[in-house]
């Protein structure tokens, strides 16, 4: 279980990205699948599956969500090392995006090698 949970209100969310953003998980898990609302954290062993169980859990809290205003709404985020992930957000901040077959990012892990 997570215990970082950020506050929010029903008019303000938490920064996922950019300078400010908020720390969902914990930074020593490279990869996890965090639901808002429970604050439910679930350590995954690959970026391939954080995304397919997200993917999985989003389709599916979809799939059930019936339009009523009562009803919760809830996401699952894919993070990095506790901080929610896109490849393109790790791409503007200069961060390696962690996808093996990502040509940009491939280039710079050979460089560094050499």
């Amino acid at each position: 279980m997570n215990q970082t949970q950020p506050t929010t209100t029903l008019t303000s969310r938490p920064a996922l990205f950019g300078p400010n953003r908020v720390l969902l998980g914990n930074e020593d898990q490279e990869w996890a699948v965090y639901l808002t609302g429970t604050g439910d954290l679930f350590e995954k062993p690959s970026i391939e599956q954080a995304a397919a169980s997200a993917a999985e859990f989003n389709a599916s809290a979809y799939a059930t969500y019936d339009g009523h205003p009562m009803t919760p709404v809830t996401y699952a985020l894919v993070l990095r090392n506790g901080y929610a992930w896109t490849q393109s957000t790790e791409h503007r901040a200069g961060r390696d995006c962690g996808l093996t077959d990502c040509v940009s990012c491939a280039a710079v892990r050979m460089a560094a090698v050499q």
